[in-house]
């Protein structure tokens, strides 16, 4: 009778749309975080001797094809975008996020046990640009829990808040720009069978405009207070 009331209750959360969309945003960021960060563990640790910086652009973009079979937003700052443009209800914005930075945890957490014997010889600097809040911010979390201490959030003048508020900066202003440039212009009709391509298209574009700008403009400022 046990097993029958646990199986209920577990199909009955199963059944709860938002709970499997959680799921959906959990997974699909450990997909591709897996890819991401076990082929850069492999390149940095091996001093380039089994792979290079090619692979680890090919393993994020393999990851990236991968997860978006489970049709996910995959990245903060898209659920922000979808947030601002109506496409997702706000109540929902938090707990995407939230999933999606476990998933980038927990993918960070498998990496680190799998090269747990090399990570204790090799440490290195904070490499490449970030694009995903939850890609930076979960690793991050397990550097926290794995011994680094509050080091991870104090290194480079608490540089932290950078990956995860210029993001969202740029996702906020591509939607606006979005919206005036394109949405607002195109005839109803033709919103449903051509608003995804725009969309895309123009979001991730402006997206890494703005989130670049700002970017080179704090680095700048940062560098300039010290």
């Amino acid at each position: 009778d046990r097993r029958v009331r646990r199986m209920e209750v577990l199909k009955g959360r199963l059944r709860n749309m938002l709970f499997r969309e959680l799921m959906a945003e959990t997974l699909a960021m450990f997909v591709l975080m897996m890819f991401g960060c076990a082929s850069m563990a492999q390149v940095k640790l091996t001093r380039g001797a089994k792979g290079e910086y090619l692979s680890v652009n090919m393993a994020f973009s393999l990851g990236v094809m991968s997860a978006m079979y489970i049709e996910p937003t995959l990245n903060p700052t898209v659920s922000l975008s979808c947030c601002v443009l109506g496409r997702l209800p706000w109540s929902k914005l938090l707990p995407y996020c939230m999933s999606q930075v476990l998933g980038a945890y927990i993918a960070a957490v498998v990496v680190f046990l799998v090269y747990y014997d090399a990570i204790m010889d090799y440490s290195g600097g904070m490499i490449m640009m970030w694009i995903n809040p939850a890609r930076d911010l979960g690793p991050r979390l397990l550097t926290l829990t794995a011994g680094w201490a509050t080091e991870v959030f104090m290194c480079y003048n608490y540089w932290f808040w950078v990956p995860i508020v210029a993001p969202m900066v740029g996702a906020v202003l591509g939607s606006g720009l979005y919206l005036v440039f394109v949405q607002w212009h195109l005839p109803d009709s033709e919103i449903n069978e051509t608003n995804d391509f725009y969309f895309v298209f123009y979001l991730i574009f402006l997206f890494f405009v703005f989130k670049f700008s700002f970017l080179h403009l704090v680095w700048f400022l940062t560098l300039w207070s010290t």
